[in-house]
């Protein structure tokens, strides 16, 4: 499939968006420990920073899966069930089981929980079979769920019109978005159930869709971006600084109405302006885009070693200023780490 410059855009600024995410909330874990602590030990401003940092970037997961699914589940694009084990799935747990266990080794090293080498790598391997590696790759696990799938609906795909496609979208909206976020609300228990119970089969579909279809009235979903972050801004600085729960459960990602609505606004308006886009497209945007999984993958560990390794805390410096410095450190970090990595063989089949 030819490149397309919009998308490979999409994919650099939602990397880019991933490592300030973890960059943040890494911080918030690590000190003291436990996030909720960290309301009581460190000023409100600076957890309001970080959790705006957190809540503002969290398009980018949606987005990676929208891009999935306008490239995969293209008419054009046949992929047998054979294919997809071997060049996709297989991809994915050859990632994961190597990284999965490398970072988890690592977290026992940091942890000096046992001396043990030998019995480390066993845990550690059996930590990945139990999704216990480090927390950004859940991603891959989820991934390789969408795989499962895909034959199915690239079938429906296939064989459905646009109306069609539009109802199960809808569909999945409301049962996987809307009324997990009314149960908050209100406590209700339907006993009509989604079949397909995740977000993220909704948002597979809906790149393809958005991708594919002109949309009528796409400046006003492109507004519906910006009424969705104030309201993000908003939730998140109410639970901040009344510390209630209800308000972060209300853009808990990535099933929140408000964050399908940032995620729709920016995919919309990068295709808007593909054209734009194409006059600055060049090798190192196309070099960039193709190094994304790899920055996914790897920013994660620089992240860990500034701040169990040599134990840099933010919170005591400008949190702000912090923040940006490491997130550009650390993305730049993970390129140049998945473009050497590239350059070998075996690596550059899976990364």
């Amino acid at each position: 499939m030819k490149r397309i410059a919009y998308i490979d855009f999409l994919r650099i600024i939602s990397a880019f968006s991933v490592v300030a995410i973890h960059v943040a909330i890494t911080a918030i874990a690590v000190f003291p420990g436990k996030p909720i602590e960290c309301l009581k030990i460190y000023s409100s401003l600076d957890i309001l920073i970080s959790w705006l940092q957190v809540n503002l970037n969290r398009y980018s997961v949606p987005i990676f899966v929208m891009i999935t699914g306008f490239m995969l589940l293209q008419l054009d694009k046949d992929i047998s069930i054979k294919d997809l084990f071997k060049k996709y799935i297989l991809r994915v747990l050859v990632v994961l089981f190597i990284y999965g266990t490398i970072f988890a080794y690592i977290e026992i090293l940091f942890s000096k929980t046992s001396s043990n080498q030998f019995l480390n790598i066993i845990y550690s391997f059996l930590n990945v079979l139990i999704g216990k590696s480090w927390d950004h790759l859940w991603y891959l696990y989820m991934l390789l769920g969408l795989y499962i799938i895909l034959p199915l609906l690239k079938i429906f795909i296939k064989f459905s019109t646009k109306n069609q496609q539009l109802y199960l979208i809808i569909i999945g909206f409301i049962f996987t978005s809307i009324l997990p976020i009314t149960s908050t609300l209100y406590p209700i228990d339907l006993s009509i159930y989604f079949p397909i119970n995740t977000v993220f089969v909704f948002y597979l579909l809906w790149g393809y869709y958005l991708g594919n279809y002109s949309i009528k009235n796409e400046k006003l979903l492109m507004y519906l971006g910006i009424v969705s972050l104030v309201f993000i801004i908003l939730f998140t600085f109410l639970f901040i600084y009344f510390r209630k729960e209800l308000f972060n459960q209300l853009i808990y990602p990535y099933l929140s109405p408000l964050f399908i609505g940032l995620s729709t606004s920016i995919f919309i308006y990068f295709k808007y302006v593909n054209n734009i886009l194409t006059k600055y497209y060049s090798n190192t945007v196309k070099l960039l885009s193709r190094c994304s999984f790899g920055i996914y993958i790897y920013h994660i560990f620089f992240i860990h070693v500034i701040y169990k390794f040599f134990k840099f805390n933010p919170f005591n410096h400008n949190v702000l200023v912090i923040y940006i410095l490491i997130t550009f450190i650390v993305f730049i970090l993970s390129f140049i780490t998945t473009y050497i990595t590239i350059k070998i063989p075996f690596f550059k089949k899976y990364i």
